[in-house]
This record gives C-alpha cells, sequence and structure tokens, in this order.
C-alpha cells in the first residue's frame, strides 16, 4: 500500500485524526480505491465532539433541537423559532449555518434548492454490526456479496438484500452490513432490523465464518444518501471534481470520488485525477438571496453528480468549520450584505 501524504484539510479534521490515532496508537490507516481512510467507530467521534464543545468558552450546545419555522425578509432572516423538548422558543441570530444534512433550515427560509428527480435519488443505507466472524483475511467483502446474490436469485433472500456490501472492522471478529435500499425504504427500520436476521442466518449456512457471527447492533434508521442541495453562489459540478479544479475563495479540499448508488444498479466511481484534489469555494456555503444565511455537510451547492463526492463525512467535517469560520468574520466586521 502506498504510504499516504500530508492531510488535505487542517484545523478541526487534523484534531480528530490525532486523537482517533491517540486513543489507539496501532490504528491502521485503509486504501479504498484511490483514497486513505481512517476508520473509526461513531462513539469515538461523537466523544470527541462533545469534548471539543464543552471546552469551548461562550459555546451553547442544544441538542434535539427542531426548527419549525423561520421569518425572512429583505435577503435576511430576521426570526427562527425552534422547539427543544416540547417548548418552543423564538431566536434572532445575525448568521446561521444550515448544516441540517437536508438543509430544513434555508427550506423554510425560502432558499432556492434542488432535487434530484426520484428515479434519480440515490439508495438510502442501513447497517448492521456483526460480532463472533471468524478468519475475516479470507476476502469475505467479495464473498459476502456473491452468497447474498445467489440467495436473492433463488428466492431465499428478499430482493433489497442484493446490494448488500460486507466491510471489515478493525476490531477482531466484527464487521458491518451495510444494506442499500431504495429511498423509499425510509423509516422502515423495523422490518429492515427484522429481516436482517434472516440474512444473517443465511451467511451463517453459507460461510463458515459467519457460522457463529451474531448481530451486535443496528442503525437507529435508514439514512438517505441524497436530500435537498442549496442553491449557493456557485454550484460545484462533476467536471469540477473530474478535473481538479482550483478557485480563489477555496476554503475545502477534497479527493473522495463521486459514489453514485444507483437504484438497481449500484455504485459507480469517477475519481479526481490521480493523486490530486479539487477544492470547494466559499460561494458553494453562501446561500443564494439570503445574505445572512450559510451552508455546510451534505446540502451545500453542488450538482447531482458531485453531490456523490461531497457528501461524505471526510467533505462534510470541514465545510462546517469553514462556514463557522465565515460566520465569525462576518460577524466581527458586520458584513451581512455579502453580495
Amino acid at each position: 500500500m502506498d504510504v499516504p501524504g500530508e492531510l488535505l484539510n487542517s484545523g478541526i479534521t487534523e484534531e480528530i485524526v490525532d486523537y482517533l490515532l491517540t486513543i489507539s496508537p496501532g490504528r491502521a490507516v485503509r486504501k479504498t480505491g484511490k483514497v486513505f481512510t481512517l476508520p473509526f467507530a461513531p462513539s469515538e467521534l461523537t466523544d470527541l465532539l462533545y469534548k471539543l464543545c464543552s471546552a469551548e468558552p461562550g459555546l451553547s450546545l442544544v441538542t434535539g433541537a427542531v426548527v419549525h419555522s423561520v421569518i425572512s425578509n429583505d435577503r435576511l432572516i430576521a426570526a427562527v423559532s425552534v422547539n427543544v423538548g416540547g417548548v418552543s422558543s423564538s431566536l434572532s441570530p445575525k448568521i446561521l449555518i444550515d448544516a441540517t444534512g437536508n438543509g430544513e433550515l434555508a427550506n423554510l427560509a425560502g432558499a432556492d434548492c434542488e432535487l434530484s428527480p426520484k428515479e434519480e435519488i440515490q439508495l438510502a443505507g442501513f447497517t448492521v454490526t456483526l460480532e463472533g466472524i471468524k478468519d475475516r483475511s479470507s476476502a469475505l467483502s467479495l464473498k459476502v456479496p456473491f452468497v447474498i446474490a445467489k440467495g436473492v436469485d433463488s428466492g431465499e433472500l428478499p430482493e433489497f438484500f442484493r446490494l448488500t456490501v460486507f466491510i471489515e472492522s478493525e476490531r477482531d471478529g466484527e464487521g458491518f452490513l451495510k444494506i442499500n435500499l431504495p429511498d423509499s425504504a425510509v423509516n422502515r427500520e423495523k422490518d429492515i432490523a427484522s429481516e436482517s436476521s434472516v440474512l444473517l442466518k443465511y451467511l451463517a449456512a453459507e460461510l463458515e465464518e459467519m457460522r457463529d457471527a451474531s448481530c451486535k447492533s443496528c442503525s437507529r434508521r435508514v439514512y438517505p444518501r441524497e436530500g435537498r442541495r442549496i442553491s449557493g453562489q456557485y454550484t460545484l459540478t462533476g467536471d469540477d471534481i473530474l478535473s481538479g479544479a482550483r478557485f480563489p475563495d477555496a476554503v475545502v479540499k477534497a479527493a473522495w470520488p463521486m459514489e453514485i448508488w444507483r437504484p438497481g444498479k449500484g455504485a459507480s466511481y469517477r475519481y479526481p485525477p490521480d493523486g490530486d484534489y479539487y477544492e470547494i469555494p466559499l460561494r458553494c456555503l453562501k446561500a443564494r438571496g439570503l445574505d445572512n444565511l450559510l451552508i455546510a455537510g451534505r446540502c451545500i451547492s453542488v450538482t447531482h453528480d458531485a453531490y456523490g463526492s461531497t457528501r461524505v463525512i471526510g467533505a462534510c467535517i470541514p465545510t462546517g468549520e469553514a462556514a463557522g469560520v465565515a460566520a465569525a468574520g462576518m460577524v466581527l466586521k458586520g458584513e451581512f450584505h455579502v453580495l
């Protein structure tokens, strides 16, 4: 395996990587396709983010808040009504950042957005964590999908398991079944979790490595891969990614391929130039028509194809940081009208 170079993004991305390597010095960087990844458990990242928030002076962290109305006029969001634990309150912030993933705040504020046609919306995902797996060195990432496809073709497994993939864990005996489902399967967690026991029983019968495997945990819900893309001052395109585009107002570097999970077909991958990356400009984080709204994470301004790359965590984290830095600068300078 090639040795990875320096991180594309510093700041909080570097803090997270340093923390993960500190708590587990033997953690190995993994090459996935043409890019390098650092495996982690969701709880590890959650613990770190809570620690970082707690250590930040002047920051109030509120979880479980739901935005239910937005008042905007003259290109500015004037007030936001939120509900926390059944209690509603109204806020009048100077700058807002929508990092909801689906552009919920921006949509309520009347921002322009794009949503792919129903037949093009990427498959959603549901993950089952397994334990008790034997001999993970035996190419299970190839064996599991092959065996599942055979089970679907024979009628022993439901059709929606056909595009399931297996991902190895860093922990002994652990692995992940990532079940890729039509977006219409969102909110069917109970059905899918129940059917997953059928899948595991089938794998145990077909693969010696899975003989004693059991379900350790399941996703809390079916997670959609695709949602609203808020229209910004610039829209990043697939051509930008494939050409390794550079921008004068770049705030994030990214190299993940355009990973598109098409209904009925599975995943396709198109990469930036070998050994290169592309940049995301600040204009993709500035909502068009609302001067005090920034966007971060999955819902930044990109095309459907580009979304296949920018939606992943390696791009979402630094766009969140970039939006936060830009918002702080706008408050300090009083620059709320940015066009």
